[in-house]
């Protein structure tokens, strides 16, 4: 019984340590919030499109915009998929980017 209490309290104390690493992002966030921008705006001028349109045009739109941010795809879904893997962090990036959206939105009015 020792035992499984140690090996609890053990897996406890490595679980909180790992918890309060800070996740050191591939893509900076200062460079990927603006890249999550563009993309988020491709993706919304996609919407009117259907079926093989679609995908061409959104295919052409992200090779642009990786393009244009000097990243690879590669760079990009691994950056993806650390805020994936940290909700604290990908909600603090994603209100960076709700918050330019709406300013460009501002802008435009």
């Amino acid at each position: 019984m020792k035992h499984w209490l140690c090996l609890l309290a053990l897996g406890v104390c490595l679980l909180a340590s790992s918890c309060s690493e800070e996740t050191t992002l591939v893509i900076p966030e200062e460079e990927l919030v603006p890249v999550l921008v563009d993309i988020h705006l491709a993706e919304a001028m996609a919407q009117k499109l259907y079926g093989e349109l679609k995908d061409t045009v959104s295919q052409t739109y992200y090779e642009q915009i990786f393009t244009i941010h000097h990243i690879t795809r590669e760079q990009f879904d691994e950056a993806y998929q650390q805020l994936q893997d940290d909700p604290k962090l990908m909600f603090q990036v994603y209100e960076k980017v709700l918050e330019e959206i709406n300013r460009q939105e501002a802008q435009v009015k």
